[in-house]
């Protein structure tokens, strides 16, 4: 299969539903993603938006991903950690070089390395503070 170039939103929602599925199927972290989202075909052209926003700085999403990881992270028991974002990652970088290629999915890998680090430590950093506020 020929290895196509992220232009526009079409190749961006083919990068996300493929990317979720393979997280669906995962045994890892498949669970997380079952248990929390119920609406698929919304959460997909959610993060659609999302992820065009980081591309083509569009203005089409809104949220606030910070705290979505965090009620996320509170709904387990605070029981994500990096590992359970190394492998996010490693999917998604997975799927960006098996299907995609070009200047946009080497951003795309590198933006998306950035926020795995920066929702792993907001988690962190928020459930450290709600621990000193219990003291």
């Amino acid at each position: 299969m020929e290895k196509r170039e992220i232009n526009n939103r079409e190749d961006v929602a083919v990068l996300v539903n493929t990317f979720y599925k393979a997280i669906r199927k995962d045994a890892f972290l498949g669970p997380y993603f079952t248990g929390m989202i119920s609406n698929w075909e919304t959460h997909l052209a959610h993060l659609t938006d999302f992820w065009c926003g980081q591309l083509f700085f569009d203005s089409g999403y809104e949220g606030d991903p910070m705290e979505k990881h965090r009620n996320v992270d509170k709904f387990f028991y605070h029981n994500m950690n990096e590992n359970h974002f190394k492998a996010w990652l490693e999917i998604w970088l997975s799927v960006l070089d098996s299907e995609f290629k070009g200047e946009n999915a080497e951003l795309l890998k590198n933006k998306a390395t950035k926020m795995a680090s920066a929702i792993h430590m907001d988690m962190y950093m928020h459930r450290k503070k709600n621990e000193e506020a219990k003291d």
